[in-house]
């Protein structure tokens, strides 16, 4: 075997394997595992365009995008798989070094210790995902039972406020899914 075929090996799947790693399957979570699907989707399509070869200027020009578009929605799936983890460190993309090659890798370390968007900070994003598992089973509860479930407010009883604040993330998770093609199936089973 060829060093360079030893390389080709490494970058064959590198982003999938990556995400398969960081991101395990979890049995009960039919929501979140619907995301890491999509994830792990763009991940191979990623893996596929580092690999082809530019014929012309206009062609890598198409792949640099396209090697972009996948990044964008990898990096906005991984942010609502674990919202917590939205910072960009070297830790992460260390173990990407030989697929994303010196340019792009460089290009990514600038972007390390900053926060991925300005504003206020993701916090409900996992919530989000629990309540429409929630609400995706044939014999779901009412909002205001999810609320008492779920809402991490702290007061003793929840009222409108808190089923519309979760209500409005579950909404907010349903147009992402939409727009990544992703279809939520009614289970049979309530979820934990």
């Amino acid at each position: 075997m060829l060093a360079s075929d030893g390389v080709l090996d490494r970058r064959r799947r590198a982003f999938h394997n990556y995400f398969v790693t960081r991101f395990p399957s979890q049995e009960i979570r039919p929501v979140w595992n619907l995301l890491r699907q999509a994830l792990l989707e763009q991940c191979e399509v990623l893996d596929s365009v580092l690999l082809e070869g530019a014929e012309s200027e206009t062609e890598a020009r198409s792949r640099a995008a396209k090697v972009a578009e996948c990044i964008d929605t990898i990096m906005d799936l991984s942010r609502w798989l674990d919202p917590s983890d939205a910072i960009l460190t070297e830790d992460k993309i260390d173990p990407l070094m030989d697929a994303l090659g010196p340019k792009l890798y460089a290009h990514l370390s600038q972007h390390c210790g900053k926060r991925a968007a300005p504003g206020r900070p993701i916090e409900r994003r996992d919530l989000a995902i629990r309540a429409l598992e929630l609400k995706s089973v044939e014999q779901a509860p009412t909002w205001i039972n999810i609320a008492r479930q779920l809402c991490p407010c702290g007061e003793a009883a929840h009222d409108k406020t808190c089923v519309e604040r979760i209500r409005r993330d579950v909404n907010r998770l349903k147009d992402v899914l939409l727009s990544y093609r992703i279809r939520i199936p009614v289970s049979r089973h309530a979820q934990p």
